[in-house]
């Protein structure tokens, strides 16, 4: 495991950075919609990760677009709110 924020950040990023569109959006079966859902969850959930290693280093102005429109996206996510409030604050 990695426990240098800084080199959590960017290894989250350059997993971020191989992500391309939406899983399978051309298919649309139940079994498929299930994997597609699970895969934007494991997805959202390494963004959530990846702010967290980037707020430790200090990359509050970087995030604050992003977190923005992220919460925007999922508003009822009190981890995205916190991350939110602590880059305002920062």
């Amino acid at each position: 495991s990695c426990t240098d924020p800084l080199q959590a950040a960017d290894l989250f990023d350059a997993a971020l950075d191989i992500w391309r569109g939406e899983p399978f959006a051309s298919l649309d079966t139940a079994w498929i919609n299930k994997v597609r859902d699970a895969l934007m969850a494991e997805r959202f959930s390494v963004v959530l990760a990846r702010n967290d290693a980037a707020l430790l280093t200090g990359r509050h102005a970087e995030l604050l677009v992003e977190l923005t429109s992220a919460l925007a996206e999922h508003p009822l996510d009190e981890r995205l709110a916190g991350q939110l409030m602590l880059a305002q604050y920062r």
